[in-house]
């Protein structure tokens, strides 16, 4: 009889434990994918502030650091303020912004219902930096 009891509160509470276990990882791969998108950011910036910088070379830069990390088809968009980063007078302010869709980051194994992230969420992120 106790046999049985075991088997069935097993039964109850491994798609909990399943759950939980798919939902640690879907979170773990979202803050990968935003450290990624940081970090390509941050490198495009430092590109920006040169002072031989180009619109080019700005997304270049992140296209390069987006490839090492396997995320080159994932459909970013790179943008910079001021929308221009040529002729940019020393010490303005220039941000870089990488922005993707998380639906576009692969498979989503959990609902949005029991806890996963949306597919339509937007990863933003943005670095600053003062031009040289």
């Amino acid at each position: 009889m106790r046999r049985g009891n075991t088997v069935v509160e097993l039964l109850l509470v491994l798609p909990l434990l399943i759950s939980l276990g798919i939902g640690v990882g879907e979170y773990s791969y979202y803050i990968y994918a935003k450290g990624v998108m940081l970090d390509a950011a941050r490198t495009a910036a430092r590109v920006a502030v040169e002072s031989t910088a180009t619109n080019t070379a700005v997304t270049s830069a992140v296209d390069t650091t987006m490839a090492t990390a396997g995320f080159q088809t994932v459909g970013y968009t790179v943008t910079t303020n001021p929308p221009s980063v040529v002729n940019t007078a020393t010490g303005t302010d220039t941000t870089v912004t990488v922005s993707c869709p998380w639906g576009n980051f692969g498979a989503h194994v959990l609902p949005t219902c029991l806890g996963g992230i949306d597919p339509a969420k937007q990863i933003n992120v943005s670095i600053t930096m003062i031009r040289e």
